[in-house]
């Protein structure tokens, strides 16, 4: 039997107190220029339908950037308190 320790299922303590991954600098960018892009075409694509609301589309788009954002600032640190 091929016992390889990287195929062992983790224990609930070595995954917690694994380190983050990080992403390049290069793919971070690379992704958020991205989804800009594609948020912008679909914007002009649709923009005569949605007119009425584009304000409460914005801010929708805001609040859930912002709640992403908070997520990955605890991903990546552990030790702040969860709200």
């Amino acid at each position: 039997m091929n016992h390889n320790p990287s195929h062992e299922r983790q224990s609930a303590e070595h995954a917690r107190t694994r380190k983050p991954t990080k992403l390049s600098g290069a793919t971070c960018v690379l992704s958020t220029l991205g989804i800009g892009l594609l948020g912008l075409g679909v914007g002009a694509i649709t923009a005569p339908y949605f007119r009425a609301s584009a304000a409460l589309i914005a801010l929708l788009g805001l609040t859930v950037h912002l709640i992403a954002l908070i997520h990955t600032a605890r991903d990546l640190r552990p030790d702040w308190s969860r709200i």
